[in-house]
């Protein structure tokens, strides 16, 4: 086959990632940053390049259809290439002219994951849509899937980045389990919206500060919305004695049943977190974040 896609179907800050052959390779940021229609132009330009097989998974797999499905068909018919790809509605499947194939798949029924086979060959990549939904658990069963053969293996992750606490974030972000090549981008690094998309997303600016930030500028969230305007916190409490004490808040969080547990303060002197008032019985903790560090500011209640 000779086909040619111009560069400029892509947005700019994906580039570099198109070739990318790491083992781990994680999209994430804010919303309509366009990351998610990226990821299925290059597994399409990569499916017309080389000897591969791609299974898609996202934790339900009946939200496939809808979702990634949906833009692979998308993609396909805006590049005109479909004489060049076998779509199979019923079976969520798609066979390049090549034999290279796209098996979508849901994590909701891991044992059907596990056997799912291709007809042209192993299995080498992996794309998991909308990663934050998903148990680390099955991640590491997916890890196994992409074990043995001679092809060069890859998985692909991308999501939002929600809650801080997310296992995700210390396994491939923060890079504690896995190394992971790492591409952030916002709605700011997608040249395909339009004007009115962009004043649309920068009017949470006003109307809600904290889904701006979260969903649009792609900071990590916490639960329950916990944070109070940086700016006229940290005002008040510049104006109160030195800080009693410095440091940062540790915890762990339990995705199976939604809590927070071991919950403990670590004193450092050099953390990000101020206490300006001693915790007594039932009486909150004062807290203001370093803004050189952190950008909000919040109470937490003393147990």
């Amino acid at each position: 086959m000779n086909v040619n896609i111009d560069k400029k179907v892509f947005n700019d800050v994906y580039l570099p990632y198109l070739d990318n052959e790491d083992r781990y390779l994680v999209f994430y940021g804010g919303g309509s940053s366009g990351k998610s229609y990226f990821i299925v132009q290059r597994f399409i330009y990569l499916l017309l390049k080389k000897k591969m097989n791609l299974l898609v998974v996202r934790q339900t797999g009946d939200t496939n259809r809808n979702s990634t499905f949906a833009l692979f068909m998308q993609v396909i018919a805006n590049w005109h290439m479909e004489s060049l790809f076998n779509i199979s509605e019923s079976n969520l499947r798609i066979r390049c002219v090549n034999g290279n194939e796209v098996i979508f798949k849901g994590l909701d029924d891991v044992e059907k994951v596990k056997s799912t086979t291709f007809k042209s060959g192993e299995l080498t990549h992996i794309w998991v849509e909308e990663a934050t939904e998903c148990q680390e658990a099955d991640i590491n069963q997916l890890k196994v899937r992409l074990r043995g053969g001679k092809s060069k293996k890859q998985m692909v992750l991308s999501f939002n980045p929600i809650n801080i606490t997310h296992w995700i974030k210390r396994h491939f972000v923060d890079g504690e389990v896995a190394k992971a090549t790492v591409c952030f981008s916002t709605y700011k690094d997608n040249k395909f919206l339009t004007e009115e998309d962009r004043d649309a997303l920068e009017a949470f600016k006003n109307i809600d500060p904290y889904y701006y930030d979260v969903y649009c500028l792609g900071k990590w969230g916490v639960i329950g919305k916990g944070f109070f305007n940086s700016e006229k916190v940290n005002k008040r409490l510049e104006e109160i004695d030195p800080p009693y004490s410095r440091g940062y808040f540790e915890y762990d969080y339990d995705e199976r049943y939604q809590m927070i547990k071991g919950f403990k303060w670590v004193p450092d002197r050099h953390g990000f977190i101020r206490i300006y008032e001693e915790p007594k019985e039932r009486t909150p903790y004062v807290v203001g974040c370093d803004t050189a560090r952190r950008t909000e500011a919040i109470i937490l209640q003393h147990t």
